[in-house]
């Protein structure tokens, strides 16, 4: 008899992304446990972690391309049971092979740090964010870090129809972009 270590489960949450699926599929719950060899059992089902197994089997009843993705990963998931202070420590890098991208708490991150690099910049259009109000087409530069020089806040003109930026010049009174 093969032993059920259950070290190879994948959160409980991923049940949600199965009802989902299941929902816009049109797949009832009952068809779903059928559909993978298991007795109807309500909610039981969705109670506990599933196995990578389980997952490829659900995936393969939905036909969902992305349940089979996670039920194929090469992802651990360990829940954190607790935190506790070790003191001051020196601290390093973390470096994964491949892509160097890892999963800290649902957020894709990269291993290259801010401390790297030059400079830090970023794009800020306030009509993302606030179109009713914002003035259209007016870009701001954040330059957060320069290694070598100070940093600003720039204020630019992007101009949609060419993906660019130019010199900042507000928009005239009855404009809805600026005159360029």
């Amino acid at each position: 008899m093969e032993g059920n270590t259950n070290v190879d489960t994948l959160p409980v949450e991923v049940w949600g992304a199965v009802r989902a699926s299941a929902a816009a599929r049109g797949v009832t719950q009952r068809a779903l446990q059928a559909g993978i060899g298991q007795a109807y059992c309500g909610s039981t089902l969705f109670r506990s972690a599933p196995s990578r197994d389980r997952l490829a089997r659900v995936a393969q009843v939905l036909r969902d391309p992305d349940l089979h993705l996670l039920s194929e990963s090469d992802l651990f998931w360990d829940r954190i049971v607790s935190i506790r202070s070790l003191g001051e420590r020196p601290v390093f890098d973390a470096t994964v092979e491949g892509t160097h991208n890892f999963i800290a708490n649902g957020f894709v991150v990269h291993n290259s740090i801010e401390q790297d690099a030059d400079v830090v910049m970023f794009v800020y259009r306030e009509i993302v964010y606030k179109p009713d109000t914002a003035e259209p087409g007016k870009a701001q530069i954040i330059i957060a870090k320069q290694r070598n020089g100070p940093t600003d806040d720039v204020n630019l003109t992007f101009l949609r129809e060419c993906t660019k930026f130019v010199p900042y010049s507000p928009a005239m009174p009855g404009e809805t972009e600026p005159g360029y």
